[in-house]
């Protein structure tokens, strides 16, 4: 009876398995294994013949030169290029800075910062920079427009501001600047950065100057400051003694 039962169901058999790796027909790279013959004679076959090339390399290096058609402005990028040239002009503190990242979010950050320095972020493309700039003395800042490039502008040269934001901003890097009608590198704000600006110079100068005033002043009086107080002295030694009461 047990045995019928037991014919009766399914009987599950566990399964097993091994892994195996079959080094032998691994693909090697170095020394690849030739087709078969048929396939060899196909791909001879089919195998595109191009047509050679007699120049010579000085010529096959040079490309032609492509020249790209004039962009037409509409009314409404001619008055962004009339207050770009504006601002160029009328701005002590004009940079460009280049972007490696398009976070909007971060953009958004920079603006902040931009913002409580007191300096504004203008974004316009090549053509409005040309149209705004083509013709002025600022023309050879058009070559840094081909890539992507925001401005910054700000009625206040404040060079050392615009060096600790530019270290804030991993993404973004500060390309050149224009101060009051010149054109700095980076390296050139930096070191322009180091320098203290025109007011703490000038207490710097002033203090400089008193400094040899008060010493002067010190010198002349102390001979005196030494007489008034050996004479004040001698009054309260006298004073003291009981002659000096009676006196």
């Amino acid at each position: 009876m047990a045995t019928c039962t037991n014919k009766g169901f399914l009987r599950v058999f566990p399964l097993v398995y091994q892994q195996v790796r079959f080094s032998r027909n691994r693909p090697n790279i170095q020394r690849p294994k030739h087709p078969h013959f048929l396939k060899s004679k196909l791909l001879a076959v089919t195998k595109p013949i191009y047509e050679e090339d007699t120049r010579p390399p000085i010529d096959k290096c040079l490309k032609p030169v492509q020249i790209m058609p004039p962009v037409d402005l509409d009314a409404l990028d001619k008055i962004y290029a009339s207050e770009l040239r504006d601002m160029f002009k009328t701005s002590a503190l004009s940079a460009i800075f280049t972007r490696c990242n398009y976070d909007f979010h971060e953009m958004h950050q920079a603006k902040i910062l931009f913002f409580k320095a007191n300096m504004k972020i203008v974004v316009r493309n090549k053509h409005i920079v040309k149209e705004a700039i083509g013709d002025t003395e600022f023309r050879n800042l058009l070559p840094l427009f081909d890539a992507v490039n925001f401005m910054v502008f700000s009625p206040e040269a404040n060079i050392s501001s615009l060096v600790s934001i530019n270290q804030k901003l991993p993404h973004y890097h500060l390309l050149c600047a224009v101060v009051d009608g010149r054109i700095l590198s980076f390296t050139q704000l930096q070191s322009l950065a180091s320098i203290p600006d025109i007011d703490t110079a000038r207490a710097s100068i002033v203090q400089t100057l008193l400094s040899g005033a008060q010493s002067v002043a010190q010198g002349l009086q102390s001979h005196q400051n030494t007489l008034v107080q050996q004479l004040k002295q001698r009054v309260d030694q006298l004073q003291s003694t009981p002659e000096g009461k009676d006196q």
